[in-house]
């Protein structure tokens, strides 16, 4: 399994994956937001990423002031930089968006661990699903991403799964591998 807790995997990836390292290191992402565990998360770690997809970057804060300065610090200075405070699934979050070099990076944070926030809760979980599944259920994630449709309702589509989707790709967290194969139509799974 990938340690997705340290980006050092994409050095080795697809080319956007390489792509992404480059661009972390150029902006020494992990060095500026240490203190904060930065992790990658999102599509382009799983490889199903479209044209349009964003870094993500997950990163935890004691101090919501403090996490903001850091940010307004290294990066107000890149393109299109916004900061703003929000809620994700109830949890008071800080995101701050920019371009650089035709790429959207999104860093949020929140006061826990990146490794139990939900985004990378269920990227795990997706990881796990894709390897479970065909070489076409990815191509499939893709489409319905270019159609429009986010990343878990586009995998909740797939698999069948009628309920909230965030709320169901998180509960399969700890299922093991014969458990969550279970929940993928047989048309998906890898022959």
């Amino acid at each position: 399994m990938i340690d997705f807790l340290h980006p050092s995997y994409l050095a080795g990836g697809n080319r956007r994956q390489r792509e992404v390292y480059h661009i972390l290191s150029q902006l020494h992402i992990q060095e500026v937001l240490k203190r904060h565990r930065p992790v990658v998360a999102g599509t382009i770690p799983i490889d199903v990423d479209v044209e349009d997809s964003d870094i993500d970057i997950l990163c935890e804060y004691a101090s919501p002031g403090d996490f903001e300065k850091t940010l307004r610090q290294h990066f107000s200075g890149q393109k299109d930089f916004r900061f703003r405070p929000t809620r994700s699934r109830g949890e008071e979050s800080l995101v701050a968006s920019f371009d650089y070099k035709g790429y959207k990076i999104e860093i949020f944070g929140q006061m826990r661990p990146p490794a139990e926030q939900d985004g990378f809760v269920h990227m795990i979980v997706e990881h796990r699903i894709l390897r479970l599944c065909s070489r076409r259920f990815r191509e499939e994630v893709r489409r319905l991403k270019r159609e429009g449709l986010g990343t878990e309702p586009a995998f909740a589509r797939l698999l069948g799964i009628d309920t909230d989707p965030y709320e169901t790709l998180r509960g399969f967290k700890n299922l093991n591998d014969g458990e969550l194969a279970a929940h993928i139509p047989n048309e998906h799974l890898r022959g």
